[in-house]
C-alpha cells in the first residue's frame, strides 16, 4: 500500500513539475516511433507523401504539429 502511494506522488511530481527540460515537442517526438520529418505547413496529405517517399509506407502518417510530420505513432 505504501509503494502505490509513494509511486503516485512520483507520477504526480513528474507530470506537475516544470522546467524538467523536455519540451512539448520533445514529447511528442518520443511517440513518433520513427525519425520525424521537418515539413514546413504540416498537413495531412503531405505528410502522407512524404512519409511514402522517405519510408514506402505510412502508417498512421500524420503531423505532430505545424512544422513536423510523424510516420508511425
Amino acid at each position: 500500500m505504501k509503494n502505490s502511494y509513494l509511486l503516485l506522488l512520483l507520477v504526480s511530481f513528474l507530470i506537475l513539475s516544470p522546467g524538467l527540460g523536455i519540451k512539448t515537442g520533445e514529447l511528442a517526438e518520443a511517440a513518433c516511433m520513427m525519425s520525424p520529418i521537418h515539413l514546413p505547413n504540416c498537413s495531412h496529405e503531405a505528410c502522407v507523401q512524404s512519409c511514402v517517399e522517405k519510408y514506402g509506407e505510412s502508417i498512421n502518417g500524420g503531423c505532430i504539429d505545424n512544422q513536423t510530420c510523424c510516420c508511425r505513432f
